[in-house]
């Protein structure tokens, strides 16, 4: 007998210890290939596969990966069929909330009981010996409601994200194909964009290497090194695992550095990731496997979107060499050539997609910050 650190306060009795073994019975999916097309969902681990003309079981039901992806649990509550890497359940409902039931689920740790050395494995012995603490039925449900209510938040902040990002990739690809134009300030139409090319507007210019027998170290020396592996999606840079070049070799590279005024594009690896850093990392030293945009003749912000909007994508797909690690040619970049529009309408779309990412990152921020909470959740209202 036991209680959670959690509770609603008006329970007190004591939660049971049983066994999934006590309150549900697993079920093995079954091949789908020969059933005909219809409207009952296949589930596998991934998800839904396809719709079919019969179901296996229909009702509430937790499945859990037989094999493969094992540790994401799914709760459904309609007629189904699941492959046969995927385990369904005959819930007893007289003994657990199914809701309540898969909310523990979901904070099992279930890659522990992987029996395989290849591709995760679960067996039906390890999924019935699982432990589960349970409280009476009327306590099981209301906390299963409130966590039911707080995935709903999670969901709506999810889409939200999903959203204004499909929004923000519209809105680029029709201001930078001039489908939507602004107006300057007093009303009057902009003029037409002109060709230019990259080395028209901006010096490119590569990073450098460390000097051989020299590694980064973690220390803090004053001179961070900026990685691609740093560079993130997001326009910026990871900070968390900022690496640092050691006292004796910052002279040997000391000229291969980047400001925030400039702009950073990887050239080699993983190709086209673009963006700037913050000032705190001004005179940082820059990987060889990047170059920088300095010296800018135009807005910072509006280039990075315009170049994010489809001109590196092209570039690297016309141009990168394609042996064991890709790269792309420092002149390609120079000679790349992309219609520009003033700078004052320059502005306006940089301070426009700019106002969309701020809402994408406080939504993001808001999703994690829920998502954290569940997990804390999770861990302290049950047993």
């Amino acid at each position: 007998m036991s209680t959670p650190k959690l509770r609603f306060k008006e329970f007190s009795r004591e939660w049971e210890n049983k066994k999934y073994q006590d309150v549900l019975n697993i079920k093995y999916g079954k091949d789908h290939k020969n059933l005909n097309s219809g409207d009952i969902p296949v589930y596998g681990t991934g998800g839904i596969m396809r719709h079919v003309n019969k179901y296996l079981y229909d009702g509430e039901s937790i499945l859990i990966g037989r094999k493969g992806t094992i540790d994401q649990p799914k709760y459904v509550n309609e007629k189904f069929w699941t492959v046969d890497t995927l385990f369904y359940s005959e819930i007893h409902i007289d003994k657990v909330f199914p809701k309540f039931l898969y909310q523990h689920a979901l904070q099992v740790n279930w890659l522990s009981l992987n029996e395989a050395t290849g591709v995760p494995s679960l067996n039906t012995t390890s999924i019935n010996n699982v432990s589960l603490s349970i409280p009476t039925l009327t306590e099981q449900t209301k906390i299963a409601t409130f966590l039911t209510a707080v995935d709903e938040k999670i969901n709506q902040l999810s889409q939200k994200q999903e959203l204004l990002t499909q929004y923000k990739k519209g809105m680029m690809q029709k201001l930078f194909s001039q489908q939507i134009r602004f107006k300057a300030d007093d009303g009057s139409e902009f003029g037409a964009w002109v060709e230019r090319t990259i080395k028209d507007i901006a010096d490119v210019k590569g990073g450098k290497r460390l000097p051989k027998g020299y590694s980064l170290v973690a220390q803090n020396t004053g001179h961070p090194y900026i990685t691609v592996s740093d560079m993130n999606r997001s326009y910026g840079i990871d900070h968390e695992n900022i690496k640092y070049v050691p006292i004796e070799a910052v002279d040997a590279i000391n000229r291969y550095t980047i400001t925030d005024k400039d702009i950073f594009i990887s050239v080699a690896g993983t190709l086209g990731i673009i963006g700037k850093i913050s000032s705190e990392f001004n005179g940082a030293n820059l990987t060889e496997n990047a170059d920088k945009l300095t010296n800018l003749k135009c807005n910072q912000i509006f280039l990075i979107y315009l170049l994010d909007s489809g001109y590196l994508s092209s570039l690297i797909e016309s141009t990168a060499t394609t042996s064991a690690q890709p790269k792309l040619a420092l002149y390609t970049i120079q000679d790349l050539k992309i219609l520009m529009p003033l700078l004052s309408e320059q502005t306006k779309i940089a301070n426009f997609l700019s106002a969309i990412d701020q809402k994408i990152d406080l939504t993001t921020q808001q999703l994690e910050q829920a998502k954290q909470w569940k997990k804390g959740l999770l861990q302290h209202m049950f047993v």
